[in-house]
């Protein structure tokens, strides 16, 4: 029978001789398990794959097996090519942007899209530098997802199939050609001469893998964690045992800690991202507001530019929606299927790893958090939006305190 004892401040989970067999096997188990089409990984290399290609992730893909990361590699050589051929590409790019804009050269619109740009280059600088520092993590992020679906495997008897892959392939193609018909509506401004197209386009291909790589790890985590509720509502609906129990309650333990390390794998490149993000938002917001107001250049301009930025938030509330969803079908199905085994006359041993569990869920919250500060929920969207809202406000009260000054310096000259 499990008991809980304090220990250090804390609780303390003594497990069960099942428990004991589970985990001393499993590293056994481990070894000689053989990696299938279903697993995590495999699902991912689409786009993993062009991650690596693009120069952000220096990871060896092996055709079987886990991914590896060694500094002294030809993968790791051929992304430092790849970022210094983009620092220096961004040098030269921020001196032409700074240089317009200080000589006020075009127009208002004009001046907006390259502050935009600069976001992008100091976004696109600090990246891949982000990634080397992370890559350790995100290595072992991939081994934990092997071990849970292995560990899923021996508790439940089925294996934990994803069906992402085609998914993955897609969404790569989809990118690519996105990025490309992005260039094409850009091409022919006066703020996009030709010699900016290659740094423009890796800027927007590895944002936009990015942000896939995070959509899809959050559809699988999403898969994972309501395939496990269901699972453990149908097997306590067959039979009810305190091995049963406890078994999952590993598993659920196991689940919890990958959803959070799906923050913490990538954490300072979310932060940066997150940054970037706000920042670009208020500019694009500020750009077509003040421009439909104010009529400074083409409004087709400040349209486009104010659907981006709808755009951007809407694929930012899908993150944070699926992100809330994770953690209630984790915790919040899990525990409505306890509370109902609790209220039906079931053994000693039973109730206690009942008890248990539902501690367990209490002092392991499944969250995914960007680098443990803030939790990725329905909350962290409102907070963005009112972030945005404030700084926008604080804009255009500046912008229009500088045109009614303007407008009675030139009153006052005509006088």
């Amino acid at each position: 029978m499990s008991q809980i004892c304090p220990e250090n401040g804390g609780m303390h989970f003594l497990r069960h001789s099942k428990l004991t067999a589970i985990t001393s096997t499993h590293a056994v188990y481990l070894q000689q398990f053989t990696l299938t089409d279903k697993h995590y990984f495999n699902q991912m290399k689409p786009i993993l794959r062009a991650m690596k290609y693009s120069g952000i992730l220096p990871i060896t893909i092996p055709k079987s097996g886990t991914p590896t990361f060694r500094v002294l590699s030809l993968v790791m050589a051929y992304s430092v090519c790849i970022h210094i051929w983009v620092l220096i590409m961004a040098y030269f790019n921020a001196c032409d942007i700074l240089l317009k804009l200080l000589e006020r050269r075009g127009d208002f619109l004009t001046h907006i899209f390259s502050a935009l740009y600069m976001n992008a280059l100091v976004f696109s600088g600090c990246l891949p530098v982000l990634m080397w520092l992370d890559c350790h993590k995100f290595v072992t992020y991939m081994d934990e997802w092997i071990r849970f679906q292995v560990l899923f495997l021996r508790v439940t008897g089925d294996d934990l199939s994803l069906s992402l892959k085609r998914q993955c392939f897609v969404y790569s193609l989809y990118v690519s050609f996105m990025t490309v018909v992005a260039l094409g509506l850009n091409i022919h401004e006066q703020y996009f001469p030709l010699w900016r197209m290659p740094i423009f386009y890796i800027m927007l291909l590895q944002l936009n893998l990015l942000s896939t790589f995070r959509g899809v790890t959050f559809s699988a985590l999403k898969i994972t964690s309501c395939t496990l509720a269901r699972r453990f509502k149908r097997c306590m609906t067959e039979r009810v045992s305190a091995q049963e129990v406890e078994g999952y309650r590993i598993l659920w333990l196991r689940l919890s800690h990958l959803v959070l390390q799906t923050g913490e794998a990538m954490g300072k490149v979310w932060a940066l991202l997150s940054i970037i993000f706000i920042s670009i938002q208020t500019l694009s917001l500020y750009g077509c507001l003040s421009n439909l107001v104010g009529k400074q250049g083409d409004v087709s301009k400040a349209v486009g530019m104010g659907l981006g930025s709808g755009f951007g938030l809407i694929s930012v509330y899908i993150w944070c929606n699926e992100a809330q969803n994770i953690e209630q079908c984790v915790r919040s199905e899990v525990q409505e299927s306890l509370q109902t085994i609790r209220l039906q006359l079931h053994s000693r041993a039973v109730n206690a790893e009942v008890n248990a569990f539902l501690q367990t869920i209490s002092l392991y919250p499944p969250v995914i958090s960007v680098l443990g500060f803030k939790d990725i929920n329905r909350g962290l969207f409102r907070s963005i939006i009112a972030t945005l809202l404030t700084y926008l406000i604080v804009i255009l009260q500046f912008d229009t305190g500088r045109h009614s000054k303007s407008c009675d310096l030139s009153t006052t000259r005509s006088v």
